[in-house]
């Protein structure tokens, strides 16, 4: 009797540790956290989710969504907790002390790279930092100029062409004003702390640039001045929209409203133009030329996979199923976004769209380096000051290099 009675104890132990494991493999849960790029984001992932879990039994997709006005915030807090999401949707801007702190496993060294590097040439090197492949790139939205055709008529102004150069453009401008246009152009410099953004093509068309080739900082060279004090004159000249801090968003409502003549956007403004303003004329441009060359900017998105992540096989079969030609094209096309991967068919009947896919080679981004982040707001803020006519541009180039010197050091 006693030895049933162990035996049914072991019988039933060994029955409960089955369940256990079956349990366990039922709760493998894969935190997912992206920040949105459209009001129904929820929606748009939940039917790859559903495929995928369904896929993959026993793996659980927990789906975060990810505001981007706290994004720093709370995954500066989950990291440095512990509690990071196993797949995080990654900017390559804002994500410098995530990946210098090693934060992210190298899909490289893992031995996934082969798996899905065929898809994207050139592109896949957009996620490789620190001598790691920190991700797989997934997304962008590139930058041009756009113009608005019916206020270049009415003024009797010509088109901007893709050979136009920086003269070109305060010519332009002038032109505008002299024929009646309140505000020709718009450049947000101060927009809602990314205003770099629209500061930085002048900067590298000029010549200039942050950093120099071997990492050093070169803020206050004749490049740099001379930058600042052209586009304050822009300003001073009422050639441009006042300084202001505004978001990205409302920079572009300016345009679509058609108070604005001239002006650089993300690609995503088509999608607005489409819904808001379906009567608009406007032709697009490339960036004009100066002393430096042709420049605008743009940034990445990337997935990866966090290293203190418990199920890092399962986490890349998840990335390796969103970030596949099927799910980019799909929505990538519903949010407006333009794809990393070079094997999709997106944008090749939509002459707008096409224009901005075969114009992202000319873009560019800051210098992802270890403290990227710090580095752009010191100079930034001395650049803002110029601007805003506190501070003269040489003494502001000499402040900024003194800044970048020290968190060199």
């Amino acid at each position: 009797m006693k030895y049933r009675t162990i035996v049914g104890l072991l019988g039933a132990v060994g029955s409960l540790f089955l369940v256990s494991s079956a349990s366990s493999e039922e709760t493998k849960t894969i935190g997912f956290w992206k920040a949105p790029h459209s009001a129904d984001e929820a929606a748009l992932w939940s039917p790859y989710i559903a495929e995928f879990e369904k896929a993959h039994p026993g793996v659980k997709i927990d789906h975060v969504i990810t505001p981007w006005n706290t994004w720093n915030e709370a995954y500066t807090a989950a990291f440095a907790s512990g509690n990071a999401p196993c797949v995080s949707y990654m900017v390559d801007a804002f994500s410098p002390a995530f990946i210098y702190n090693k934060k992210f496993v190298d899909i490289d060294a893992a031995g996934w790279s082969d798996q899905v590097k065929g898809g994207y040439g050139p592109l896949w090197t957009v996620a490789h930092f620190g001598e790691m492949q920190v991700g797989v790139p997934f997304a962008t939205s590139p930058r041009m100029w756009l113009y608005n055709k019916d206020m270049f008529d009415k003024a009797g102004v010509k088109y901007p062409t893709d050979d136009w150069t920086m003269d070109d453009l305060v010519e332009t401008l002038r032109k505008l004003k002299a024929s009646g246009v309140e505000t020709p152009g718009n450049i947000p410099v101060a927009a809602a702390k990314l205003g770099y953004q629209s500061y930085l093509p002048f900067l590298w068309s000029m010549g200039g640039d942050i950093l120099d080739k071997s990492g050093k900082p070169r803020v206050d060279d004749d490049a740099s001045v001379h930058t600042m004090k052209w586009l304050k004159a822009l300003f001073d000249e009422k050639l441009i929209a006042p300084i202001g801090n505004y978001s990205a968003q409302e920079g572009q409502d300016l345009f679509v409203r058609g108070s604005i003549a001239v002006q650089n956007m993300a690609a995503e403004v088509l999608g607005k133009l489409k819904a808001e303003a379906p009567d608009l004329k406007y032709g697009i441009v490339k960036s004009p030329t100066g002393p430096g060359g042709q420049h605008n900017f743009q940034d990445w998105g990337y997935f990866a996979i966090a290293n203190e992540c418990a199920y890092k096989e399962e986490a890349w079969e998840f990335v390796k199923f969103i970030t596949s030609k099927q799910v980019v094209e799909q929505y990538i096309a519903a949010v407006g976004l333009f794809p990393a991967r070079v094997d999709t068919n997106l944008y090749q009947s939509d002459p707008d769209g096409k224009a901005f896919l075969d114009n992202m080679a000319q873009n560019r981004n800051i210098p992802i380096v270890p403290k990227s982040n710090q580095i752009v707001d010191l100079w930034f803020k001395e650049v803002e000051a110029a601007l805003s006519g506190i501070i003269a541009p040489e003494e502001a180039a000499k402040n900024a290099q003194a800044s970048l010197e020290r968190v060199l050091r």
